[in-house]
This record gives structure tokens, sequence and C-alpha cells, in this order.
């Protein structure tokens, strides 16, 4: 009892455990408890308290030798995942050990158990089981004989083939079908003559299970005595005797079928037609020819297919002789076989189909004119677009030709009255190397205002603009603002990546005729990309002021938060702080203008959102930094942090040219406004000068850093005036740097480098 509550109490931790060491411990300690434990398991399983790779886990320890007969049972189990773990077990486990029960099992009352002991039995094939049953096969029912009769098949050997052989002969008509599969399984070709035998009887189950029989074997002796099923009364009986000619592939029987193509019995004759088609003999091509005159028309359809497969010049020329037979059916073969073999020697015959009186016939003419892709089709299948019947395949059929002829016709058809015909003529298009025809037609596409023509046109464009030449690629740009929407982003941002300058170009004009606000961010990019093309860049510019207003090349700024304007003269107390980029003057000589232009506008995209989050109360561009003044100098400081934090992340990814190096300085004290709002002063005037420290004018007091340790880029600079506030802030730390002189302001200062942590 004690026992019982232990195992409980173990498989509920197992339940619970987490991490494979856990696990398998829990596994040792359960199988330690052997059989006691093993029903407590099953019950677990059964009623789902466990899942199911811990339950096959545990049972993969737990169950030993010992356990094989406890086991073995749950192959009849009435859960299914329960039977298919312990076949599972037994697979890997008890192959040889297992037969003994899995034997019994086949003629056991439980017909789940018996079922998985045959299906484990097939697949074990372990010859140590044939005496056995063998035995038991005397004695058995029905089905146990047949379960025998398909375990020994599978294991083979002589008395197998023996008592199979006698097996084809009983009375029983099931026994005799499993017999003579597991023969042909076995491919015993000393049976054949028992089967060719069989396909003589009445019965057509046992017909058909000695046609299989002998499918399987693929034995061609029997093929002229198959032949002959061919006119039996029972469908399937004709249908797998054609399945099994064609898989046996005997061209000597070739006589023989045309022998049946006399037969009266349509029937008949489509099936010795369709076996001539399998067999795709070049023996047969006259008898196909000759099943063209056949008065069925799928006996027809079938030699159609079969002489395709064959092909050859005198079967070309054959069916182009037949287009304009009086025959219709003859005539609508004939076209579909062009569809199968498109030739250029039918091509004035599939002209003269244009004007069949079939519908059919035209129908697949165009079609086949357009596979054979010869530009002298393009003006007789022109001409067809007034038949209302059979227009619409038209568009495809030009692009299959594809040369320039077809371009003019296309384009016309792009504007026809039907939807249907515009959307397969704008397929046309896309299935074409000579694209540039439909994007110089944009009044086509500027009409396509119903969704399914624009989607399509979109579609193509699209395909267009990923893969095409450059003068194709350079006007599609302009044919999306003349279809125009809001749907044209994606293919504009494809093409704003294009190699070719001149459709980067052409993209960004289209941002601005289509007044795409949501497109500044990537206009922005061009901008500050210093490895675009100078057009490229003006044109961006040009187009990012069209859609803002905003002057992106303009870094002069010069901004006062409204409600903070103050009347000229007005004097304020407030933080002062520069920012410098450090050597813009030797990035413009190193690499050019252009470059320190772009690492200015970068760091102005930074700079404006983060002093608005500061409660900036004025802002002017310095050339190569910033002067901005705040409310307090907490403003200031995380504003400097964050800048600071910002450039970092960028320059991580950044290229050598676009590294950018910044030096800051904050101050507090009094300022004097004047007529722009500028700040001027001996506080602001202090801001700059502290900016421009360098180590060498460090005069040394104690406490302070020395010369080596002075930064000279990314460096926060502040002055006495400023030090006290800013090093109450969380996170802010501060070292005194040393003393200075600085140009224009009376004595000596300290100067003081904080930052956003802690010293290292």
């Amino acid at each position: 009892m004690f026992e019982g509550i232990k195992i409980k109490k173990l498989l509920s931790s197992l339940e619970e455990a987490s991490g494979e060491s856990e696990e398998s411990r829990l596994y040792t300690e359960i199988a330690a408890y052997g059989r006691k434990a093993f029903p407590r398991v099953i019950d677990a399983f059964r009623n789902n308290h466990m899942r199911v790779h811990k339950i096959k886990g545990l049972l993969d320890v737990l169950c030993n030798n010992d356990l094989i007969a406890d086991v073995m049972p749950l192959l009849g189990d009435t859960q299914e995942m329960v039977r298919v773990t312990a076949k599972d077990l037994v697979t890997r486990k008890w192959k040889s050990e297992a037969i003994p029960y899995l034997v019994e099992y086949i003629r056991g009352a439980n017909p789940m158990l018996r079922s998985s002991a045959v299906e484990l039995l097939l697949a074990f094939k372990n010859p140590a089981c044939v005496p056995k049953l063998l035995s038991m096969y005397a004695d058995g029912d029905v089905e146990l004989k047949r379960n025998c009769l398909s375990i020994l098949g599978a294991i083979g050997g002589d008395s197998a083939v023996k008592l199979l052989r006698e097996a084809v002969h009983d009375k029983s008509l099931n026994i005799r079908i499993t017999a003579m599969r597991m023969l042909g399984v076995m491919k015993d070709t000393a049976s054949l003559d028992i089967f060719i035998h069989k396909l003589l009887e009445e019965d057509a189950y046992t017909r058909k299970a000695a046609l299989e029989a002998i499918g399987i074997m693929g034995d061609k002796r029997a093929a002229p005595h198959i032949i002959e099923l061919l006119k039996d009364v029972d469908i399937l009986i004709r249908q797998a005797a054609m399945d099994i000619l064609i898989r046996i592939g005997d061209a000597s029987i070739v006589p023989n079928l045309i022998q049946l193509m006399k037969e009266r019995d349509v029937n008949i004759r489509r099936a010795a037609v369709g076996v001539l088609n399998g067999i795709k003999d070049p023996k047969t091509i006259d008898v196909l020819i000759n099943a063209m005159r056949d008065s069925d028309w799928w006996v027809k359809q079938i030699a159609t297919d079969a002489l395709s497969e064959i092909r050859g010049e005198n079967i070309v020329k054959f069916f182009i002789a037949m287009i304009t037979d009086r025959d219709e059916n003859m005539r609508r073969c004939s076209v579909e076989f062009f569809i199968k073999v498109p030739d250029k020697l039918a091509l004035e015959a599939l002209i003269v189909a244009l004007d069949d009186i079939d519908w059919w016939v035209r129908e697949k003419a165009i079609i086949s004119l357009g596979l054979i892709k010869d530009p002298r089709a393009v003006a007789p299948l022109y001409a067809k677009m007034d038949d209302d019947y059979v227009n619409w395949h038209i568009p495809k059929a030009l692009g299959n030709i594809g040369s320039p002829d077809v371009v003019r016709p296309l384009t016309t058809i792009l504007g026809h009255p039907k939807k249907q015909i515009r959307v397969e003529a704008l397929r046309a298009f896309g299935q074409m190397k000579m694209v540039d025809s439909l994007v110089n037609n944009p009044d086509a596409l500027k009409e396509a205002n119903e969704e399914e023509i624009k989607k399509e046109s979109l579609k193509l464009l699209k395909k267009f603009a990923q893969k095409s030449p450059d003068e194709v690629r350079v006007i599609i740009p302009q044919t999306l603002v003349n279809i125009g929407g809001t749907d044209l982003k994606e293919i504009l941002l494809v093409l704003l990546k294009d190699p070719n300058k001149n459709v980067r170009v052409e993209t960004l004009k289209a941002f601005g005729e289509l007044k795409m606000l949501d497109a500044v961010s990537v206009i922005k990019k061009c901008i500050n990309d210093s490895t675009e093309d100078e057009e490229v860049v003006t044109e961006a510019a040009r187009v990012l002021k069209e859609l803002t207003g905003k002057d992106p090349h303009d870094t002069t700024i010069i901004k006062s938060v409204p409600d903070t304007i103050p009347e000229e003269g007005t004097i304020r107390s407030e933080a002062i702080l520069v920012i410098d980029l450090c050597n813009s003057t030797g990035i413009a000589n190193k690499y050019g203008d252009r470059f320190a232009l772009v690492l200015t506008r970068i760091l102005t995209d930074v700079v404006r959102p983060m002093a608005k989050k500061q409660r900036f109360q004025f802002l002017k561009s310095t050339g190569d930094g910033f002067l901005i003044t705040f409310p307090r100098v907490e403003n200031a400081v995380r504003f400097a942090v964050d800048v600071l934090n910002d450039i970092a992340i960028h320059n991580k990814t950044a290229d050598e040219t676009q590294v950018i190096q910044l030096r800051f300085a904050i101050n507090f004290g009094e300022t004097t406004v004047d007529a722009k709002g500028d700040r001027l002063g001996v506080a602001t005037n202090m801001t700059f000068r502290v900016e421009g420290v360098k180590p060498s004018d460090i005069i040394s007091i104690a406490g302070g850093i020395s010369k080596e340790q002075m930064p000279l880029v990314d460096r926060i600079l502040v002055t006495e005036t400023a030090v006290e506030e800013a090093t109450k802030m969380a996170g802010i730390n501060s070292r005194l740097i040393g003393l200075f002189e600085l140009k224009g302001i009376t004595g000596l200062h300290r100067v003081y480098e904080i930052k956003d942590g802690n010293w290292t």
C-alpha cells in the first residue's frame, strides 16, 4: 500500500519535473519498483495524467525483459496512443522475444490485438514463426489463413511458396486473391502459368487478382494473354489490363492491338489505342494514324495524344492536312496536336483555321499560333479581335510570340471595352521582354480605374522594377504617377535602390508629384548618404523641400520656442550649451565638402527632436555645431548625454566617412536677447571658450587631471556655475579637469567634465 502511494507521488513529481537530469533521476527511482509500478504508469497514461513524452521516456527505462508479458497485451488496448507506444517498445526491445506472443495473438479474440500482431509480424519478417504459421494454417478460419499467407509471403522461402501455390486453388475467393497477390509480391515467375490460367476464370475478382499479380511481377510473357482482357465486359478489368500492358511495355504486342482496332465495340478500340499511347513505340504510328479515322471521337483523342508523344515529320504533315478535314472532330484533334507539338510547318494551315466554323477549332488555333511564336501570325491573330467567341485568347497568344510586331496591337487591346481582355493584354506584356512598350503607354494604364486592372498593372510594374532594361526602369516612376493612388510606395522604394542613378532621380520626382509625405524619411536617407550621386542628392533635396517646405541644405537655424520669445534687450538667466562637430574642416579637406555637410545634416536630425524634448528656449546653427539655451542645467545635461548616446549608436554601423565626434560645453548665466532672439553676453562667450579648451591649456591644480588624461572628443565640459546642479542629477558624475585662462574672460576658471555613469 505504501509503495503504491510512493509510486503515485513519484509519478506526480515526474509530471512537474523540468530538466533532463531531474526527469532521468525520477525515471530511475520509479523503475526500481519494477512490475509494481507498471500498472500505475499505464493507468496514468490512459487517463492523460502525464505528458506523452514523459510516459514514453519512463517506459523505456522501466520495461526490461521481465515485463514483456505485461507489455504485449497493450497491443490490443482500446486507446490508440497506448497501442502505438506498445508497438514502438516491442519493435525496439523484443523483436525476437515477441514472436511467440504475436503468433498466438493472430488467432485470438481481440480484433485490435490480431491487427497489431499481423502488422508487427509483417514488419519483422522473422523466419522463426514459419513452422507455427504453417501448422496454424491447416485448422484456421478464412481470416487466420489470409493473415498466415500474408506473413509467410512477406517472409518468403520454399515452404511459403508451396503453401501459396496450393492456396491459389482454395475454395475461398479471399484466400485465392491473397495467395495470388503474395506470389506476385514474391515475384514467383514459376507461378505465371497459374495466373494466366486464372485470367480465364468467370469470376471477375479472380481475373483482377491474377492481373494484379502479373502486373507486380512485370513478366512480358503474359502480355498476349492480357490483351484478351481488353475485351472483357467488366470496365475495371479492361482498365487494369490497360494499365498492366502499359507497365510491361512490350512492343511485340502491337500487331495484336492492331487487330483490336478492327473490333466493332468502341470500348475495345479505346482500350487498344490507350495501350498504344502508353507504349509509345514508333511501330504504332501507322496504327494510330488509322485510328484517327475512327468514328469515335475518344479514340481520335487518345490517338492524338499518342502521336503527339511520338512526333516526327510525317505525323506533323498528317495533322496539317487534317486541319481542313471535313470531320469536325478531326479538325479539333489536329489543332490540339499543334498545342502539344508547336511546329512552324503548320503556320499557314492554322491561320486558315482561324476562320473555321467551329469556335473550338478557332480557339485552339489561336493558342497553337501563339506557341509556334512566328511573327507572321500577329496580323491574322489581331484581325480576329472582333470574334467575341475566342478573342480573349488573342492577347496571350501575342504575348507568347513576343516579337516587336505585337506591341502595337497589344497596346491597342489595352483599351478594349471588356475588362477580361484588358487584363489578358496586361499579362501578355508581363510575359514579354519588351516591356518598355507598356510603360511607354501611360494613358492606357491611367485609365486602369477598375481594381482588377490596376492590381494587374501594379503587379507587372513591380516585376519590371526588379528586372528589366535600364530604359524601361527609368520610365516606370512616371507611369506610376499616371496610375496614381496610395499603394505605389512599395514599387517606388524598390526603384529608389536601383543601381541606375537616373532611375533613382525619376523615383524621387515621383515621390514629389504624388505628394508622398510618408516618404520623407527615405528621401532624407538619400540626402545623408555620403556615397550617393550628387545629382540624386540634389533632386532629393528639391523634393524634400517641396514636400516639407524646408530646405535640407540650409543648416543655418535660428529658432525660439514661441512662448519663450522675449523682447529685444531682455536679460535672461538660462543654461547655455554649445555643440561642436569635431574636425569638420579636416573632414572636408580629406573627403570633400559634401561629406562634412552630410555629417552636419545627420547631427541636425538628432539635435532637433532632443532639444525639443528638453524644452529648449533658443536654438541656433553655428555652421558645424549649435548654440542652444535651456531653462535649467539639468535640461542641458540630459540633452548632451542623449545626443552622445544616439550618435554612439550611429557610429557603430557608420563607415569611416560618416563617424561623428562631438564636443559639448555647458554654462549657466545671464544672456542678452537681440532683435533676432540670439543670445549675447559674457556667459555665452564663456561657453564657446570652454568648448574649445585643449590639454595644453590646462593649469594643473590639486584634484585635477593630467594633460594626457584630458579627452579630446565626445566630452561634456561644464563651468563652475553649472557643475553643482549637474552633479545633483541621478547617475551623473563629475571630475575636475583643471584651471583655464579663457580668452576675453577675466581670471582663471575651473572647468569640469561630466558623464553619465562612473569614471573608468
